[in-house]
């Protein structure tokens, strides 16, 4: 048995000008490919900071929730139904604020890594700390239960204005940190 290999050998000419050109080609594949993998990470920055951002404007007490009531209270012209309307407030606004630590607490990594661990600290202490959203809900649901008349409507009134003040400030706390996060939507796109 007589076998004949066959092999076909194909030359193709390359001139070192065809490799330069087509190294240049890669080259330029490369780089827009690293470009669309930045403007990706950057517009999943953005996305990130601006759920924070969300989450730490829900934090934040309007003046058409609780605060109304709690002014009302601080004073000296609170009535029953301040204390109930702070109660409903609580129990409307509980699920938001607790999905709102959470990704807050979920994101604090990012936080960390984007702004600093100074910042992720700060922010923590806005929710946690004494005087933090945590605090002063509690202080709330306290104040709610304190219309019984075993308190005296200059006790109340007082718990009332430093919940107020404890308010105030971290409202002024909670607009620094969505600034911040939002800062870095408005200079990623600029």
């Amino acid at each position: 048995m007589n076998e004949k290999s066959s092999h076909t050998t194909v030359a193709m000419p390359l001139s070192v000008t065809d490799i330069l050109t087509a190294v240049e080609k890669v080259m330029g594949i490369l780089e827009k490919t690293v470009g669309y993998v930045g403007a990706t990470n950057n517009a999943i920055q953005r996305y990130k900071g601006r759920k924070v951002a969300d989450a730490v404007d829900t934090l934040a007490f309007k003046s058409d929730g609780s605060r109304k009531h709690l002014e009302a209270i601080a004073a000296g012209k609170g009535d029953l139904s301040d204390f109930e309307g702070i109660a409903t407030r609580m129990d409307q606004t509980g699920e938001d604020v607790e999905e709102a630590l959470e990704l807050i607490e979920k994101s604090r990594r990012f936080i960390r890594q984007r702004f600093g661990l100074a910042e992720a600290n700060r922010l923590n202490g806005l929710i946690y700390s004494g005087g933090g959203k945590a605090s002063i809900r509690l202080d709330l649901y306290m104040l709610a239960r304190m219309e019984d008349p075993h308190f005296s409507a200059d006790e109340v009134a007082a718990d009332a204005q430093r919940i107020l003040d404890n308010i105030q400030s971290l409202n002024a706390g909670l607009e620094q940190a969505h600034d911040m996060l939002i800062e870095l939507k408005k200079r990623d796109n600029g």
